[in-house]
């Protein structure tokens, strides 16, 4: 489904730019994977993969979704991410 793709897309961008300032780098499309998908209140819930340095992170990052317009559907994706301290 090409719209589920886009969102999905969009959800993980919104997550890299979240998470940039405070590890200082490219993180990687496949370090971060969904780990469930809720349609009913416009959610996808990810988590970091063990392989990288984002343990910080929480197993259930939530990243909201919104849907506009029909053909060509606009797609906004928002995540909040917990505070961490940088040493």
């Amino acid at each position: 489904d090409p719209l589920r793709a886009t969102l999905l897309f969009s959800a993980k961008e919104s997550f890299y730019k979240a998470v940039y300032p405070v590890v200082l780098r490219f993180v990687d499309f496949d370090e971060v994977e969904v780990m469930a998908w809720d349609d009913c209140n416009a959610a996808l819930y990810l988590r970091p993969c063990e392989t990288g340095d984002l343990s910080w992170v929480p197993d259930s990052t939530c990243v909201r979704f919104s849907l506009k317009g029909t053909l060509p559907v606009t797609v906004h994706t928002a995540v909040l991410l917990p505070p961490k301290s940088i040493k």
